[in-house]
C-alpha cells in the first residue's frame, strides 16, 4: 500500500539488511537511573559534558541540540557511561541532523505515528541520504532514523542511525517545541 503523502514510501519487501537490535532486558545502571530522575526534575535544565543541553528519550538515550563549526545541528544518539569517570558520553548509535534534516522529520513525524498506529512499515525521505523508518523486528516496531549509502545506485542502510522504541519517538516528537526553542537560542548566540 502506498502512503498517502509524498513524504512517504510503504515497503512491500519484507525484511531490511542487518538491522541492529535493542535489546529489551537492559538493566538501566543505578547511576543512569539516579542522574535521568533528577535530570526529570520540573525548570531543571539537562546539559551533557560538553555544555550543551540534552532532552531525554530513555535514560541512555538524548536529544542534544549543538553547534559544530558553522552551523546548529540535532543530534539523537544512544549514550554510555565511561569506565573510571562514569561521565555520560555519545555512541556510535545515532543520527547527526542538520536544520534541513530535522525540518524533514517533524514534517514527517504525524505520518510516522499515523504508520506506528496502523502496524505498518514505511520510509520517509530527510534530505540527501537521510530517512527514516517504521520497521519490524521481531514482532515489534522501531521508528530508525538511518543515514543510507549507495550501492550501484540504490540506497542501502548504512551503520550510522538509531533505531528508536516507540515510546522514545513519541517523547521526541512531545519535545519538538523545545529542541526548537533551543535551536533558535543557538542561532541567536552565533
Amino acid at each position: 500500500s502506498s502512503s498517502s503523502g509524498s513524504s512517504g514510501i510503504s515497503n512491500s519487501q519484507g525484511k531490511r539488511a542487518k538491522i541492529e537490535p535493542t535489546a529489551s532486558n537492559y538493566k538501566v545502571p543505578a547511576q543512569v537511573a539516579a542522574t535521568s530522575a533528577a535530570a526529570a526534575a520540573p525548570g531543571s535544565e539537562n546539559r551533557n559534558f560538553e555544555g550543551f543541553v540534552y532532552f531525554e528519550l530513555s535514560p541512555l538515550r538524548h536529544c542534544t541540540v549543538k553547534t559544530f563549526k558553522k552551523g546548529v545541528f540535532v543530534d539523537v544518539r544512544e549514550n554510555f557511561l565511561e569506565q573510571g569517570t562514569g561521565k555520560m558520553k555519545p555512541g556510535s548509535r545515532g543520527l547527526f541532523m542538520n536544520e534541513n534534516d530535522w525540518s524533514f522529520l517533524k514534517t514527517a513525524m504525524p505520518e510516522i505515528r499515523q504508520k506506528v498506529e496502523a502496524n505498518e512499515t514505511a520510509d520517509f525521505a530527510l534530505s540527501g541520504l537521510k530517512r527514516a523508518a517504521v520497521t519490524n523486528f521481531q514482532g515489534k516496531l522501531f521508528v530508525d532514523l538511518r543515514e543510507m549509502f549507495l550501492q550501484d545506485n540504490v540506497p542501502k542502510p548504512g551503520k550510522k542511525g538509531i533505531m528508536l522504541k516507540v515510546d522514545e519517538f513519541n517523547k521526541l516528537v512531545d519535545l519538538v517545541g523545545a529542541v526548537d526553542a533551543e535551536l533558535n537560542n543557538l542561532k541567536g548566540k552565533m
